[in-house]
């Protein structure tokens, strides 16, 4: 059996870096959240939808925790005067420069 090459350790280096990497990637995929947490990304992947985003964003988060029950919700609302959710799509909207009321009428929950 000849000894490894230098070219055999790259090799082998690449393959624990893509192995790793597609680790990191299913562990990711696999985090488990709280069923607020679950709700908070399910609308605001809706709420990316209705934008025509085919990402969400913070912006999306961010309404969508202003209309769910949940923690960073409520601490949301404590800071905020008046923290509804056609606010705070309505400050996003003009922050962002597109028009809110292709959110507000697909209306809050």
């Amino acid at each position: 059996m000849s000894r490894p090459t230098a070219d055999d350790y790259e090799r082998l280096g690449q393959f624990v870096d893509e192995h790793h990497a597609a680790k990191v990637r299913e562990q990711t995929r696999t985090k488990h959240y709280t069923d607020r947490m679950s709700a908070v990304l399910a609308r605001a992947r809706t709420l990316a939808d209705l934008l025509g985003h085919n990402y969400v964003g913070s912006e999306h988060v961010l309404m969508a925790m202003s209309e769910i029950d949940c923690c960073a919700g409520y601490v949301l609302k404590s800071l905020v005067p008046d923290c509804s959710f056609n606010k705070v799509a309505k400050e996003v909207g003009d922050f962002l420069g597109y028009d809110p009321k292709k959110i507000l009428q697909g209306g809050g929950q």
